[in-house]
Formats: structure tokens, sequence, C-alpha cells
């Protein structure tokens, strides 16, 4: 399981005590990681800095005046700015931190989002509201679309690009190697982010429609629920997501990109001279 790093904005006097909060908060979840900054290190607001960036969490544990001290608003300055998730726990809250966390984490279950819909008493803009969220949907798949075939382009133009080069060009030179490795390597960091493109988006949309489907059980013909259960049928063959299908594209792309990167490099021990004395 991937490890989520959480940064610990804490009083330092009471350091101590923040271990042995953190410590029982990791019994309930192992998938965090905490980073406690120590009371004696040199440039500690460059290293917070550093360390709340990196993070997908904040925890703030308050002082005994559930306020914070002076570095303490420094980090969460930080924190606020990087735009980080903060969890505050008072003091009086510390042996509850992680009912707390849990709370502040999943305040999106069913039955919550069941009563804020009925808290509405409001049909009329519940279908509004599904609508938007119907249309942000079909929207993003059409954004993932066309993103995609610019990536997919992309990719193309640049294996193309080192083709010719490599066709073309004296291989002894140590100037077609070297810009063959530049483009090769470059492709090997767009199809990553083609791949972390497709899977933010999938994961983004997988919410979208679970709210969807919650959402339909107010409505008087539950479509999207409909079809999913059609889709997802062992009996009619199974359902494969789509966009896990789609991942394989980038990752066939930079598998063909890590080869031809080994080669150029390849090439660039073989040429080395040449390269040496081209700059030279």
């Amino acid at each position: 399981m991937k490890k989520s790093n959480v940064f610990v904005i804490h009083p330092f006097k009471e350091q101590k005590d923040i271990i042995e909060c953190t410590n029982l908060v990791y019994k309930n979840f192992k998938h965090f990681k905490f980073f406690i900054l120590k009371n004696d290190v040199d440039d500690w607001e460059g290293i917070a800095e550093k360390e709340i960036m990196n993070s997908e969490l904040v925890l703030a544990f308050l002082t005994s005046a559930d306020n914070y001290t002076d570095n303490m608003r420094i980090e969460k300055k930080i924190a606020e700015e990087n735009k980080k998730q903060i969890i505050e726990i008072q003091k009086g809250d510390r042996e509850k931190c992680p009912e707390k966390i849990k709370d502040a984490l999943e305040p999106w279950t069913e039955e919550n989002l069941k009563i804020e819909i009925l808290s509405e008493g409001d049909k009329e803009l519940l279908e509004r509201q599904y609508r938007t969220l119907i249309d942000s949907s079909e929207s993003l798949i059409t954004r993932r679309q066309t993103t995609g075939d610019r990536y997919a382009t992309i990719c193309c133009a640049i294996l193309t690009i080192i083709g010719t080069i490599i066709v073309l060009s004296d291989l002894d030179s140590g100037f077609t190697p070297l810009v063959a490795t530049i483009l090769s390597g470059t492709g090997i960091f767009i199809s990553w982010s083609w791949f972390r493109f497709i899977k933010s988006l999938g994961k983004i949309n997988r919410s979208k429609y679970r709210i969807i489907q919650i959402m339909e059980k107010e409505l008087p013909a539950k479509m999207f629920y409909a079809e999913w259960k059609d889709m997802t049928n062992p009996i009619g063959g199974g359902y494969k997501s789509y966009s896990e299908a789609e991942k394989n594209t980038p990752i066939i792309m930079m598998i063909l990109f890590i080869g031809v990167f080994g080669l150029c490099l390849l090439m660039l021990y073989n040429n080395w001279d040449s390269i040496v004395n081209f700059f030279g």
C-alpha cells in the first residue's frame, strides 16, 4: 500500500506527547507516514515548507489554550498557501485523534450524502445538481480523450524524429546520438505524465459516478446504476475499466522510449570521443 505523507504541526514543548498521539493514529491508519519536525534543527522553516509541500495531509495539534504558537502559525500559513488539508486536533481530543481524523477524511459516506440531499427538501434543485454532475462528468471524458490524443501525437512525433535522425544522420558524428538521447528521455517523461494523467482522471470520474448513483436513489429512474449493473454482470462477460485499458498505451510508449534511450546511451558511449571533439 502506498504511504501517505502527513506533516505534523505541533508545539515543540509537547513533542513527546505528540509522538504518542501519532503512534496511536498509526495503529488505525498504517498507510500514514508522519513527519515530526525536531525542535533543534537549523533552518526549520525551510525544512517545514519542503515537507509540507510533499505531504498529502497536515495534522495540527493545538496547545493547551487550543491555539497556535508563532512557529505553528508559520507552518499553518505554508500549508494553507499550498492548499493542503489541515485537520486540527484540540488538546482535549488527542485521545480521540483517530476518530477525528476518520471523520475529517471520510465525510461523504452514502448516508451523509443522502442526509444532505434530503435536508434540501427540493427535488427540482436535486435534479439540477444531478444534471450539473452529469455534464461535468461528460466534459471530463471529452477532456481525457482530447488530451490523450495530444499525448499520443507528441509521442509518435518524437519517435518519428528520432528514427529520422538515426537513419539520415551520421552516427559517428557524436551529435546524432546526443540529440536522440535527449529526445528519448523527453519521451519517457511525457509518457509517464500521460500515464499519471489517465490515472488521475479515472479516479475523479469514479468518484463522480459514485455520487451520481447515490443521488439516483432519490430520483424516479436509476439509469446509470442500471447501466453499471448490466455492464458488470458476469453472465455478459463482465466489464474492464476503460481507464485500465487506456493506461496500456502510455506504458507501451514508455517501454519503447526506454529501449531507444538505452540504445542511444550505447551509441553515446561508442562515440564519446566524437562528442568531446564536437563540443571542444
